[in-house]
């Protein structure tokens, strides 16, 4: 027999025996009935206590998903509203006209052409404050304002050539303004009315506050953060505070791969447990497009629960 097992039974033995004998039965008899009555009480105030916290958190789930999909809604409003706006631009018959020229035309045509369309971008959008660049490219890519700047212009031409051809249908993706941070850029096919061809691209890139204003609707605990997430970069583009993000901004690693493979035929809206370094849960919500998705992650603490409306 070991010389800890031997203690622990000399040990016992002294406290139910020795110690317990000294004791007037009287009041072994109180302790029993106190101990006795005390037991219901603390099962029921434990059962009540797990109770409770379960429906707070299901209640905070709910709420949370609730918050979550009308924050992502109202980003895919926005996108609509830019995107039928530009639809009206590129199937104007002065766009139309213009690239047909740059395309067929001679060099003053095209050159008049090239005007013609920068005038146009200045017309439509120059009083818009959250088009931060827009620009039109022929049918070879190439853009046609032939002032723009060289490293903005491999920026443009990148992002245009990681859109698939969507038939005239928009395409967002990360586009890196060329300062080192990351924007939202929509790009659009322009399809000829005539013979219903590919003539040139559409480019807009957007600040990224249009966007994260809609966040200051949304008062977050600590702790919690919101974001917009490319889903096919893995690339951060818009947080909370309207700030652009840097181009090596990215989610944790592995957050990504776990929202695509949770369950890809699920709901869009959902929270995916993911335990990153910080313990955090995600309660993603996609911003639904034809083409392409945004994700758009709210990370909290697995076992905070302070998330409140704004």
């Amino acid at each position: 027999m070991s010389p800890l097992i031997a203690w622990l039974r000399s040990a016992f033995a002294y406290f139910s025996l020795d110690l317990l004998r000294r004791v007037e039965i009287r009041y072994r008899l109180i302790t029993a009935f106190i101990l006795l009555s005390l037991i219901p009480i603390l099962v029921s105030s434990y059962i009540s206590y797990v109770e409770s916290t379960a429906e707070f958190k299901h209640k905070a789930e709910i709420f949370s998903k609730e918050v979550v999909k009308q924050v992502s809604k109202n980003i895919s409003l926005r996108m609509e509203q830019i995107e039928t706006e530009s639809s009206l631009l590129v199937l104007s018959d002065q766009v139309q006209d213009a690239l047909t020229r740059i395309a067929h035309g001679n060099e003053k045509e095209q050159s008049e052409a090239r005007q013609d369309l920068t005038r146009l971008l200045l017309e439509h959008y120059g009083a818009v404050d959250f088009i931060n660049q827009k620009y039109f490219l022929d049918k070879d890519n190439r853009i046609t304002d032939t002032q723009a700047f060289a490293q903005l212009t491999r920026s443009v031409v990148h992002l245009v050539q990681q859109a698939p051809d969507r038939n005239g249908r928009p395409y967002w993706g990360s586009y890196d303004n060329g300062a080192g941070q990351q924007d939202l850029g929509m790009v659009r096919a322009i399809i000829g009315k005539s013979d219903n061809r590919q003539i040139g691209n559409l480019v807009l890139v957007i600040r990224p506050e249009y966007f994260s204003a809609i966040f200051n609707d949304v008062a977050v605990g600590s702790g919690t953060e919101i974001y917009v997430l490319d889903a096919s970069s893995d690339k951060l583009i818009v947080r909370a505070d309207g700030s652009s993000m840097s181009t090596d901004g990215k989610a944790e690693p592995g957050l990504l791969e776990r929202i695509t493979n949770a369950d890809p035929h699920g709901e869009p809206n959902g929270f995916v447990d993911f335990h990153g370094k910080n313990g955090d849960r995600v309660l993603k919500s996609e911003v639904q497009h034809p083409d392409s998705y945004k994700v758009l992650p709210w990370k909290n603490n697995i076992n905070s629960y302070n998330l409140r409306s704004g």
